[in-house]
């Protein structure tokens, strides 16, 4: 821009006109010195032809506190378009950072931060927004839709949020430019999914999800128009099916009620012929009528043995090529893995189940090669008392009860209600949800009701036993008879139009925009454990220890089953509730009961147990260090693997080496523990017969002389002198 007329007129008053370019500007006098304003203007002229931004936050240090205003006034009087183009810099530098862009962002940068936005001028600084809206961002928008870029995509919805966003999208350019970009998101996520969803488009197109409230009539329509184009494209089960040999990712439909949902199974980056012969046993399972939660079960074991195989043996390419030595290997590696928090990734049960799938694996291979003779190494892999590492679900303690008795009322009405049923009828979640609307039967004769329900995890031995799949259990509770009533009434019209029986159940793709489109399905257990924890976490409810608990849906059957027990029900009584097949399953609830009475015998027997340690193990620790140490084991901090104790054993004494806590000094257990001592005894037991037998079978008679026999009596007797210890103390507690 060329100055083409430039003077100033010093008034002999309060105030001066400057004229450019025919442009008559009236300022006062006391704001910029009169010897120093033309080089103000001339340099304020400079700047915005150059665009030199960063300049402009330095004139008042030149030209005094009002010289920003002054370059406000004349920006608006005679250098709009140049001042557009300054405005348009800093904003373009700004949407390549995806942050949020406005009228004070630019002020509070020339004014270096300072809190007074230029009022004045807000009329002007709105065009320049608006001017910024249409030549920057809207432009940029395009780019982005044509170029299929999310980041950038991400860029303008963060620099100028949704209104304005979806405005450009749908008002100021073209429609096909944002239903292009959202069949090719959309397409995106049906390849990965086998299906596309509101919120999952929402999540892939625009990465930050947005609430459906955002949407006016007309955008909400463009989104869900193509939502519907790609479930209408491939709606069958089978269409949906993505189970190819060779793929990293496999997709496997299932019917719940009227939904569709899916398993996903994402391949680990494993040898090629490892992969094969691993998706070709699952496709076997999946012939023989494995469904798609049982086989994501098997996936998720075998996903730890080939992933291990690959960092261990990266030149393998087949189970059968594993010797002994290599799944020890493999076992031992499994044993060390961590999480983030430092404990074991996986549980010895865990380890145990995992090996179990893949010796079905390997004995698969072998007759699929026809190497019968092969001997099977996974197999020569023995777990011992593993039942005992197994930590048993906790039951939910009474002061925790209370108060999420009073908060759940904060859950959605179904939460509630299936939280009700299973805390007073011992069912399972999967059993709850499962519950049809013939499930109250009442008997006339007695003149109760009793539940009328399918089992779930024990269905396979029930028919093997050639048992009904259906058992009945009665229910003296009112509430609980009410609220079935109540749920089954209110279900009614979503089982009709779902065509089925089920009476949890709700309507799925509710964003649907036609209603015929809409299918049925039940709840799913994730989410009442999801919901029920956020609750508890809102409501702050802690146990007796001041934790916030963690809920899980077996607690409520657990703490049934404790209750029982305690209040004098039979073994056999509450695993005819339960529906347990054994009576052993039942026996295991006895271990929380035993540590309650046990915790009761002697308000001082913490402290006893306590001040037993010996001296020199005191000794390490300071006072302070002391009190730590005590509080960490009764909050269980400090608890063993095998749970039967804990260790006191100082930082200072080094790493521990030793392969049991079993006779070890820096071992602390008491009473409440006695249970899995004797779990351990016994399992041991077992162990010694076992291999008593097994030397037998192959002719050693002084087994006696082994030494793998000695170091397992060893284990015994210590199992044993432990156990003698802890009854002498509480013969002696409960005596006094």
């Amino acid at each position: 821009m060329e100055i083409n007329e430039f003077s100033i007129n010093f008034g002999s008053g309060k105030s001066s006109i400057i004229s450019i370019n025919d442009v008559e500007i009236t300022i006062k006098n006391n704001l910029i010195p009169s010897e120093l304003l033309r080089e103000f203007i001339l340099e304020c002229v400079q700047l915005l032809v150059t665009q030199n931004i960063n300049a402009i936050k330095y004139l008042p240090n030149k030209y005094g506190p009002s010289a920003l205003h002054l370059f406000l006034k004349l920006s608006e009087s005679a250098f709009q378009e140049e001042f557009y183009k300054c405005f348009n810099k800093y904003g373009s530098l700004i949407l390549e950072k995806g942050e949020f862009y406005s009228i004070q962002k630019f002020y509070n940068f020339i004014s270096s931060g300072s809190r007074k936005s230029g009022d004045t001028f807000s009329s002007f600084l709105h065009n320049a927004m608006e001017n910024f809206y249409n030549r920057i961002a809207l432009p940029y928008l395009k780019k982005a839709f044509n170029q299929r870029s999310k980041l950038k995509v991400y860029n303008v919805y963060k620099t100028i949020r949704y209104e304005r966003f979806f405005y450009l999208a749908t008002e100021k350019l073209p429609p096909h430019y944002l239903i292009t970009y959202l069949h090719f998101c959309a397409k995106k996520c049906f390849e990965e999914r086998g299906e596309v969803s509101f919120s999952g488009l929402c999540k892939s197109a625009f990465p930050k999800v947005i609430p459906t409230i955002h949407f006016e009539s007309k955008q909400f329509i463009i989104v869900m128009e193509v939502v519907e184009y790609w479930n209408n494209k491939d709606m069958g089960i089978n269409e949906r099916l993505r189970m190819n040999k060779g793929s990293s990712k496999w997709i496997i439909p299932y019917l719940d009620v009227q939904n569709i949902r899916l398993t996903i199974l994402n391949f680990p980056n494993i040898n090629y012929e490892l992969k094969i012969e691993f998706q070709e046993y699952l496709i076997y399972m999946f012939k023989k009528g494995e469904n798609a939660n049982g086989l994501k079960s098997r996936f998720q074991h075998l996903v730890r043995i080939t992933t291990c195989m690959q960092e261990i043996i990266p030149e393998c390419i087949s189970l059968l090529h594993l010797s002994y030595v290599e799944v020890l290997q493999i076992y031992d590696n499994l044993k060390q893995l961590k999480r983030e928090d430092g404990r074991n990734k996986y549980s010895l049960k865990t380890i145990q189940i995992t090996f179990s799938e893949a010796r079905l694996f390997f004995d698969w291979l072998k007759q699929q090669k026809s190497l019968e003779s092969l001997k099977n190494p996974f197999r020569q892999i023995k777990f011992n008392n593993i039942s005992s590492f197994v930590k048993n679900t906790k039951y939910i303690p009474e002061e925790v009860i209370e108060q999420l008795s009073v908060a759940i009322t904060d859950c959605p009405l179904y939460i509630q209600r299936i939280w009700l049923i299973m805390m007073n009828t011992g069912l399972r979640v999967s059993e709850a949800l499962n519950l049809e609307e013939d499930c109250l039967v009442y008997d006339e004769k007695e003149g109760i009701y009793y539940l009328y329900y399918l089992t779930s995890k024990t269905l396979k031995n029930t028919r093997r036993k050639g048992l009904d799949d259906y058992r009945t259990i009665p229910i003296l509770d009112l509430s609980v008879i009410e609220i079935i009533k109540q749920q089954i009434q209110e279900s009614k019209q979503l089982r009709i139009l779902g065509e089925t029986r089920y009476i949890f159940v709700d309507i799925s793709n509710k964003h649907r925009l036609y209603k015929q489109q809409q299918t049925v399905t039940r709840h799913n257990s994730s989410a009442i454990i999801r919901i029920i924890n956020n609750c508890i976490k809102r409501y702050k409810i802690k146990n007796e220890y001041g934790e916030i608990w963690n809920y899980t849906n077996h607690q409520c059957r657990k703490t049934l089953a404790v209750n029982l027990l305690s209040e004098g029900s039979s073994i056999s009584e509450v695993g005819e509730i339960l529906g347990h097949m054994e009576e052993k399953t039942t026996r295991q609830y006895y271990q929380d009961i035993d540590a309650m009475k046990i915790a009761k015998l002697d308000q001082k027997l913490f402290e006893q147990l306590f001040d037993s340690i010996d001296a020199e193990t005191k000794n390490a620790y300071n006072p302070i260090e002391l009190e730590q140490l005590k509080l960490e084991i009764m909050t269980g901090a400090r608890e063993t693997p095998e749970g039967h104790g804990s260790c006191v054993k100082h930082v200072s004494f080094g790493p521990c080496k030793k392969h049991s806590c079993a006779g070890c000094s820096l071992l602390l257990t008491g009473p409440e523990k006695l249970p899995m001592w004797k779990k351990l005894h016994s399992e041991q037991q077992t162990h010694l017969d076992n291999m008593i037998l097994q030397m037998k079978v192959q002719g050693i008679t002084d087994y006696e002389n082994y030494r793998d026999y000695q170091a397992e009596r060893h284990l015994l007797t210590l199992y044993e002198h432990t156990i003698s210890k802890i009854e002498n103390f509480i013969k002696k507690r409960t005596s006094l």
